[in-house]
């Protein structure tokens, strides 16, 4: 069994997920009205300057497109459905079924990563391609890293949202604790701005927190703003991150277990 049981969750997400399509069409429509939205903004921004904080106008709009397609495959939102799991005390069952809880979780972020990859990723980087001028990495080593990164983000992110799900477990505070943390991930990840716009004072702390690894790290690989040659001390900070966060994650559950264990199941 092993591996097939976690393979088969995927596909009862990418099933869940095709049984809302008119919820998939209004993402897709949302994205492409945000993102033509930003790419004039930042034109307007630019002003017909070539470079603003080290990030030419070329890598902005790149840096705009992918910022979407990278997210629809590592914003797992695993976290508001442990929340729904939670209020509906559907977490006792997966809590003791007989698979581990983070690898349920895991097949359903991959599967529905996988899916929104394809259904809203894939055309929103023809689009930027074709019409607005996104640029193709800056090298083959920089693309082969960025895959490489961009799988450690994944990983990173997973950690980050079920650790925050898990939290929710002992607060019944979901709301809040979902809208700050939603809030925060997408500042401190890049995904709002980039990083290079941050001021001299607020830059270390997104440095240092686990965000900037989901999603401004590959990018800022495959556009070259991190040079080829510094990329495996950014991968370094990735794995370290997915290790702690997932260590983590894991520490939560069994927490959790003990809870139910505790109050009787």
């Amino acid at each position: 069994m092993g591996l097939e049981k976690y393979i088969a969750f995927a596909r009862i997400e990418i099933k869940r997920i095709m049984a809302y399509r008119f919820d998939v069409v209004t993402q897709m429509v949302n994205s492409v009205v945000v993102l033509v939205t930003f790419t004039y903004f930042w034109r307007a921004v630019y002003g017909g300057r070539e470079v603003l904080v080290g990030m030419s106008l070329d890598q902005m709009i790149t840096y705009i497109f992918l910022t979407r397609v990278v997210r629809s495959l590592t914003a797992t939102r695993i976290d508001r459905q442990i929340l729904r799991r939670i209020r509906s005390g559907d977490i006792a069952v997966d809590l003791y079924r007989p698979a581990s809880f983070v690898g349920i979780n895991y097949g359903q972020a991959l599967g529905g990563g996988l899916f929104y990859l394809l259904a809203i990723g894939v055309p929103i980087l023809v689009l930027g391609r074709l019409v607005f001028g996104m640029q193709p990495p800056v090298s083959t080593g920089a693309e082969l890293v960025f895959v490489a990164s961009t799988a450690l983000g994944v990983a990173v992110q997973f950690g980050i949202d079920v650790t925050f799900g898990l939290i929710i477990f002992w607060t019944m505070a979901g709301w809040g604790i979902g809208m700050a943390k939603g809030f925060t991930e997408r500042f401190f990840s890049g995904a709002l701005i980039p990083l290079n716009f941050f001021p001299d004072w607020l830059r270390p702390v997104a440095d240092w927190l686990p965000f900037r690894s989901a999603v401004y790290t590959p990018i800022a690989i495959y556009t070259g703003m991190i040079p080829l040659a510094q990329a495996p001390e950014y991968l370094a900070v990735q794995a370290a991150w997915a290790v702690a966060l997932n260590l983590a994650a894991a520490f939560m559950v069994r927490r959790a277990y003990r809870r139910l264990e505790v109050q009787g199941g």
